[in-house]
């Protein structure tokens, strides 16, 4: 698996109620080859064009697109139960808690039983279909990849980095700490881009011939590959790429902003 992806801190909000159909590891958890790996697996049906939420503390999640109408989630974690940990007490035990959401999506959240300071990381590698709504994907620590998808996303990591490779449709990110890259194909003039790294750099990806309105601030300066005509890269700066189109608000408010044509 190719991911370096999402740890989640503990200012999950609000969630998302509703019935939850919850799903445990075994104790003993099934090992993997006979290491401290343990591993949950499960396919649950998911529609084409509605969401997925995923509401984490700590691990790391890529999600990427298939061409199924299902969810298939694997989930490793790094470590077994009942080990003490730093702040004495037993580690925490995870559970996998599935509900279905709006429109027939998957919300899917992470929980312990024990002492939440204690718990090892859980790794969420998420196939679902290509064009679907990542409604809420929340975490504190770690990182994040969403690959191949198209449709709506929204992302707050409190300590990690963001990539997202092949993109399509609207997206809203924040970092707090950590970079964020990002490639966007196929931008549409009703697509809303807003991305902001708090504490980090942040590189987006678009295609040579994009047309599109820009509004960038960032404290390192800005850099990019596209003609933005009169305008002056110093900190923060409003321009128009080709013909103007959806708007995209990029901020990297320690760090620097690169603007990059997709190969």
């Amino acid at each position: 698996m190719s991911a370096k992806i999402i740890r989640a801190a503990a200012f999950l909000g609000v969630l998302l109620l509703g019935q939850a159909c919850v799903f445990l590891w075994d104790d003993p958890w099934n090992g993997l080859g006979g290491t401290t790996v343990q591993e949950y697996h499960k396919t649950i049906p998911l529609a084409a064009k509605s969401g997925l939420s995923v509401l984490h503390l700590d691990g790391d999640i890529e999600i990427r697109g298939w061409d199924r109408d299902e969810a298939e989630i694997l989930v490793e974690s790094d470590g077994g139960t009942g080990r003490r940990g730093p702040f004495g007490g037993r580690s925490g035990r995870p559970r996998i808690e599935t509900e279905s959401g709006p429109d027939g999506g998957l919300i899917l959240r992470t929980a312990w039983d024990g002492d939440e300071r204690n718990v090892y990381p859980v790794h969420y590698y998420i196939n679902v279909p290509r064009s679907i709504d990542l409604r809420d994907i929340r975490t504190g620590r770690g990182s994040v990849l969403i690959a191949d998808l198209f449709g709506r996303a929204s992302i707050q990591i409190q300590s990690g980095d963001l990539k997202i490779e092949n993109f399509s449709g609207s997206l809203k990110a924040q970092v707090w700490r950590g970079r964020i890259e990002a490639e966007l194909l196929d931008l549409r003039r009703e697509d809303e881009v807003d991305l902001t790294a708090r504490a980090g750099d942040l590189t987006l990806y678009l295609e040579a011939g994009v047309s599109a309105r820009l509004e960038a601030e960032a404290s390192a300066g800005i850099s990019t590959d596209f003609d933005l005509g009169r305008a002056d890269l110093s900190r923060k700066i409003a321009a128009t790429i080709g013909s103007g189109g959806p708007l995209l608000r990029l901020q990297a408010l320690n760090g620097r902003i690169s603007l990059k044509s997709a190969l």
